[in-house]
C-alpha cells in the first residue's frame, strides 16, 4: 500500500468511528436483544486456540444449516479467544484479527455470517490480556466498542482474565457496558465473571445475561471432578446448578443467569489443563502445583444420554442462554434430536423468560425431584412447564415418580420473603450508592443524621433548598436511582398479562380447596399424557441422572384442551426464520449450500496463500541473514590478512 493511501486509511477509520459514536446511542440494556436467553455456538469447547480459523467457522456455519440448528433458532456464532492478532494496530489502536486465522477480517467474516442467516458474535476481556494472553479491552473499551460496532458485531462476550488489582467487576463491566451503548449499535452483552462479584446482584442494568459460576467441564458431579482430578476452575454439570437454584429472583425479560456453554454432544470428554495440586490419573507421572497442558491430559469425562438429557433440560428450565460447544460437524444423531426439539426450544424462547425453581424434593424411595417454569404460555391458557428429575444412581421405577400440582405455581413472595419490587428497590439503592462513590457532591459526607431515609421518601424533590445543602450525596443517590433503567422479571413483566391473571385465580382455588385440573403434555416427545386432577404420576422409568419434561396446561371450570402438534405450541419470541441477504423471500436451500461451498474453498485460498506468503519472506529472511554473515565473515578475514601484512612490514 502506498504512503498516500495509508494516511487516508489512517485517517478514514478514526472518522468512521466518530461518526458512530456521534449516532444516538440506546439506553441502558434496554436495546430490543435477547429478551429471552440467546442460542447459539460458541468455538471454544471445540475449536479452542489450536484449530480456530475462519475457515473452520464458516464450515461449522454450514453443518449449522444443514443439521436444522439454524433453523431451530441457534442463531449465534460467537468467535471465542484467540481471533486477535498479538498486538493492536500500530496507529489507530484497535484490535486486528489474526491474518493467519482470519486472513478476510472480522468484518468480512461477519458479513458472510449475516449473509447465511446467523449473528455475529466476539469475545474480549476486561483485562489488559485475554485469557490466552492477547490483547483485551482494559482502557480501550471505547474504541473497542466502536469497532466491533462497525464490524457489525451483534454480540460480545466479555471475560475476566487479567483484570488489574484494586478493580471491581462492576466497575470494569459498567465500562464497557456504556461504550457499547455509546455505539448506538443494539449488542447482547454478556459477562463473564465466572460469578466473582456477584453479578446477579448488580449486572441487570448493564447486561443481558451473567456468568453465575466456574466453567462447566463435561462430568456430572462433585464426585466425578475429584475422580479426574480437575483443577478448580472447573465445575460439574451439578455444582452449576446447585449454585443456580436460587437466584430465580434474579432473572427475567432482559435479565439472564447463565450456567455457562452447554457440554451436550462431548460425549468423548473435554481436555482440561491448569495448575494441579494432586497429580491426576490421566497423568500420575506429574508433580503437585505442576501446570499440565490440553495435549498431555489428554480427553477424560463426558457425559451419557441420560445425563445430556437432563442437563439440556435443566439449562432449559433455568432460562440459561443455550450456547452449544460440540463440533456440529460431527454431531450424533441424538444429540441433534435433543437440542432442535422443538417444543423444548418453544419453553426456552416462551416471552416471560421467568427462570425455573425446585418445588418439590421426595424424600421417599423415589428421591426425584420436580422444577417448575412458570410461563406466558399461548395467550389463552394458564401454562406452566415441570421438570420431573432424578439426581440419584438408581433408576426411578416407573409409575412411581409424582407431582402434586398444587405446590406448582409458587408466589414469587412466597418464594423469597420479599416482593419482586422490593427487591428490585434494594438493589437499585445499592447500584446508587456504588455510582455516588465518584459523584462530586459526595466527596463529603452528609450533616444530616436521616439523609438517606429522606431521599428514600421524595425530600429531595419537595424541599430542595435545605436537602442540596445537607443531604447532596443522598440526593444524588436518590438521582440516580430515579434515572436508571428498569428490566422486570418474568412475572412482573407480566403482571396485566392473562397468565397472571389466571395464575391468581388458580392461587385462590386452591387455597379454597378445590382441584387442580390440568392436561399433561411430554414436551420433548410431543405427545399428551392427558388430563389429571391435583396429583399426576409419570408412568414410565426415569432413568439415574435423567429427566422429563412437562408442558402443563390449567383448566378451569371444566374446560377442555387440544394440543397443537406444530413447532412450538404456544407464542415464543424470537422466532428464526430463513434470512434472505437479498429481502426477496425465503432463499433456496441449493442456492445457499453452494454459496457456503464457495465461500469456504475461498477462505481456504486465502489462508494458504498467508502461509505462503509468510514461508517465503522467512525463506527471504535467512537467506538476507546468511548473505550478512557471510559479507561479515569476509570482512573480517581480510581484515585480519591485512594485519599481518602489516605487521610483516614492521
Amino acid at each position: 500500500m502506498s504512503r498516500s493511501r495509508t494516511r487516508a486509511a489512517a485517517v478514514a477509520v478514526p472518522f468512521a468511528l466518530a461518526l458512530l459514536h456521534m449516532s444516538s446511542a440506546v439506553h441502558g440494556l434496554e436495546n430490543g436483544v435477547a429478551s429471552t436467553p440467546a442460542l447459539g455456538w460458541n468455538t471454544w469447547n471445540s475449536l479452542r486456540c489450536e484449530t480456530l480459523s475462519e475457515s473452520t467457522v464458516l464450515e461449522v456455519a454450514a453443518a449449522m444449516i444443514s443439521s436444522g440448528l439454524r433453523d431451530a433458532g441457534f442463531r449465534y456464532i460467537v468467535i471465542d479467544d484467540c481471533w486477535m492478532a498479538p498486538s493492536r494496530h500500530p496507529t489507530l489502536g484497535t484490535l486486528m484479527a489474526d491474518p493467519i486465522r482470519f486472513p478476510s477480517g472480522m468484518k468480512s467474516l461477519g458479513d458472510k455470517l449475516h449473509e447465511l442467516g446467523f449473528l455475529f458474535g466476539i469475545y474480549s476481556d476486561a483485562g489488559t490480556k485475554t485469557c490466552e494472553g492477547l490483547p483485551a479491552s482494559y482502557g480501550n473499551e471505547a474504541i473497542d466498542a466502536l469497532t466491533f460496532a462497525a464490524w457489525g458485531v451483534d454480540y460480545l462476550k466479555y471475560d475476566f482474565c487479567n483484570t488489574p488489582p484494586q478493580t471491581t467487576p462492576q466497575q470494569l463491566y459498567s465500562k464497557m457496558s456504556r461504550a457499547l451503548n455509546a455505539t448506538g449499535r443494539p449488542m447482547v452483552f454478556s459477562l463473564c465473571s465466572w460469578g466473582v462479584g456477584a453479578p446477579f446482584d448488580w449486572a441487570r442494568p448493564l447486561a443481558h445475561s451473567w456468568r453465575t459460576g466456574r466453567d462447566v467441564f463435561a462430568v456430572w458431579d462433585e464426585e466425578a471432578t475429584r475422580r479426574h482430578g480437575l483443577p478448580n476452575y472447573l465445575q460439574s454439570v451439578m455444582q452449576a446448578v446447585q449454585v443456580q437454584s436460587d437466584r430465580d429472583k434474579f432473572a427475567g425479560v432482559g435479565a439472564h443467569n447463565d450456567l455457562d456453554m452447554l457440554v451436550v454432544g462431548l460425549e468423548d470428554g473435554m481436555q482440561p489443563y491448569g495448575i494441579v495440586e494432586t497429580c491426576p490419573p490421566a497423568v500420575p507421572e506429574c508433580r503437585p502445583g505442576e501446570y499440565i497442558s490440553r495435549e498431555r491430559w489428554g480427553r477424560v469425562g463426558g457425559l451419557n444420554a441420560a445425563e445430556e438429557r437432563a442437563h439440556f433440560f435443566l439449562w432449559v428450565l433455568m432460562a440459561s442462554p443455550l450456547m452449544l460447544g460440540h463440533d456440529p460437524r460431527h454431531m450424533k444423531q441424538r444429540t441433534r434430536e435433543l437440542i432442535t426439539a422443538p417444543e423444548v426450544l418453544g419453553i426456552q424462547r416462551d416471552a416471560m423468560a421467568a427462570q425455573g425453581y425446585r418445588t418439590q424434593r421426595d424424600g421417599t424411595s423415589s428421591k426425584h425431584e420436580v422444577w417448575c417454569k412458570p410461563l406466558a404460555g399461548d395467550g389463552e391458557h394458564l401454562q406452566f412447564a415441570l421438570l420431573l428429575f432424578n439426581p440419584s444412581t438408581e433408576n426411578i421405577r416407573a409409575n412411581t415418580a409424582s407431582v402434586d400440582l398444587r405446590l406448582s405455581l409458587i408466589p414469587f413472595a412466597e418464594r423469597h420473603g420479599k416482593t419482586f419490587e422490593d427487591i428490585r428497590a434494594e438493589q437499585a439503592r445499592k447500584d446508587a450508592a456504588e455510582d455516588a462513590k465518584d459523584h462530586p457532591s459526595c466527596t463529603s459526607p452528609d450533616s444530616a443524621e436521616h439523609c438517606q431515609g429522606w431521599a428514600d421518601t421524595g425530600e429531595c424533590e419537595k424541599n430542595p433548598g435545605f436537602m442540596r445543602t445537607s443531604c447532596a450525596c443522598s440526593c444524588a443517590r436518590r438521582s440516580i436511582v430515579l434515572q436508571s433503567p428498569t428490566k422486570e422479571s418474568g412475572m412482573t413483566a407480566f403482571s396485566s398479562s392473562l397468565a397472571t391473571t389466571l395464575a391468581d385465580r388458580m392461587m385462590k382455588e386452591r387455597a379454597a380447596g378445590k382441584a387442580v385440573r390440568a392436561h399433561i403434555r411430554d414436551a420433548f416427545a410431543r405427545a399428551d399424557l392427558g388430563i389429571v386432577e391435583d396429583n399426576f404420576v409419570w408412568p414410565g422409568e426415569i432413568e439415574a441422572h435423567g429427566a422429563e419434561l412437562l408442558l402443563v396446561t390449567v383448566l378451569f371450570d371444566g374446560a377442555s384442551y387440544q394440543s397443537r402438534d406444530t413447532k412450538v405450541s404456544w407464542k415464543a419470541t424470537n422466532a428464526v426464520p430463513h434470512l434472505d441477504p437479498t429481502g426477496h423471500g425465503d432463499v433456496d436451500s441449493k442456492v445457499q449450500q453452494q454459496h457456503i461451498e464457495e465461500e469456504l474453498e475461498s477462505s481456504h485460498r486465502r489462508e494458504t496463500l498467508v502461509v505462503m506468503v509468510l514461508m517465503v519472506e522467512t525463506i527471504a529472511l535467512f537467506v538476507m541473514v546468511g548473505v550478512v554473515a557471510r559479507g561479515m565473515r569476509q570482512r573480517e578475514a581480510t581484515g585480519s590478512g591485512n594485519r599481518r601484512n602489516l605487521l610483516k612490514s614492521v
